[in-house]
């Protein structure tokens, strides 16, 4: 949860408003694997070597912010990131044994610039999801709090006859 990493309230509007506009714009379009080498040479990166990376290649104003926010506040080199240039339609994943998988529906864009941009969020989205698995398995405050979230969004989906969304599978996938 972002409320609970040492933020200040400025950051945390700003990440709230980035993770808004991320849910708004998914890039679907065509693959533009050619973006891949950006970040991805053959070598494994920790996620903080990949933000890094981010902040230091993207194009985009407000991913090179929330970047920043994310590695000044998280330390993730046990977190482990590849590119499988597979057609899964998936554009990412967290798998539990601390590695991220970026799959090539990552790289969809209708241009090669919005291609990138859609990389860069989903590495950084993935990147929160080892944030907050990290935070539920090691915190037990931060897994109930995450945990009755879930249960009044849920109630709340529920009385207002909103299709469950996927958000809502478990607590590590609901932030």
């Amino acid at each position: 949860a972002w409320e609970d990493l040492p933020l200040s309230p400025k950051e945390k509007q700003k990440v709230d408003k980035l993770l808004k506009e991320y849910m708004n714009k998914s890039g679907d379009g065509t693959k533009h694997t050619s973006i891949v080498s950006t970040y991805f040479d053959g070598t494994q990166k920790t996620a903080s070597q990949m933000l890094d990376s981010i902040i230091k290649n993207t194009i985009d104003s407000e991913v090179k912010e929330l970047a920043e926010i994310v590695k000044k506040k998280v330390h993730l080199n046990d977190v482990k990131i590849f590119y499988k240039g597979d057609t899964n339609p998936l554009r990412g994943r967290f798998n539990p044994s601390n590695t991220i998988d970026i799959f090539e529906n990552a790289t969809k864009g209708t241009t090669l610039e919005d291609a990138k941009t859609s990389m860069e969020k989903t590495i950084i989205h993935e990147i929160v999801h080892a944030i907050t698995v990290d935070a539920i398995e090691n915190n037990a405050w931060v897994a109930k709090e995450i945990s009755s979230i879930m249960i009044d969004f849920s109630n709340y989906a529920r009385s207002n006859d909103f299709i469950r969304p996927y958000a809502l599978k478990n607590e590590k996938e609901f932030i």
